[in-house]
């Protein structure tokens, strides 16, 4: 491990903190855009000068999605709490992931993100944490997310609604 990333490790608790001890050893993306170095309970990211490190639930989620070649990408800064809220969000290139204990990890990204965080004001808005990932609706082009308090929909055409 190099010492940047050991250093990174130590600050977030070391073996006893969220990310354990390491498992493995440290390696080059295949796209060539970061090193990383995975833990028992996440990974270190490299990347453009600076280490994120992802950890629990949203490190599996992310996972789930597929990782930094999914739609998501690369995380882009540390998971940290919302203000005024109970849950957590961690930001990557091209969208959030949202976590609650009661909620869990979920992921939003495109034009579903963008009307819930610019119109629906995020988490602390009326819709509440995401409670799903995006699923399809079954009409043609047609995606939904559920909300602790609603769905947005975005439609064939991209434009996003509210339901609920």
């Amino acid at each position: 491990m190099l010492d940047d990333v050991f250093l990174k490790h130590e600050s977030e608790g070391g073996i006893a903190g969220p990310l354990g001890g390491p498992a493995g050893r440290e390696r080059t993306s295949h796209d060539g855009r970061s090193r990383y170095q995975d833990f028992v309970g996440g990974r270190i990211y490299a990347r453009d000068g600076n280490l994120v490190e992802i950890h629990g639930a949203v490190f599996l989620r992310h996972e789930q999605i597929d990782g930094v070649y999914g739609p998501l990408g690369y995380p882009t800064a540390d998971l940290r709490r919302v203000e005024g809220s109970r849950g957590k969000v961690q930001p990557f290139e091209s969208g959030r992931i949202w976590y609650t204990a009661s909620t869990g990890a979920h992921a939003v990204w495109g034009a579903i993100l963008d009307r819930y965080l610019e119109v629906e004001g995020g988490p602390t808005g009326p819709l509440g944490y995401p409670v799903a990932e995006r699923t399809g609706t079954g009409s043609e082009g047609e995606v939904a997310q559920a909300f602790e308090h609603g769905t947005l929909v975005r439609r064939g055409d991209g434009t996003v609604g509210r339901r609920g």
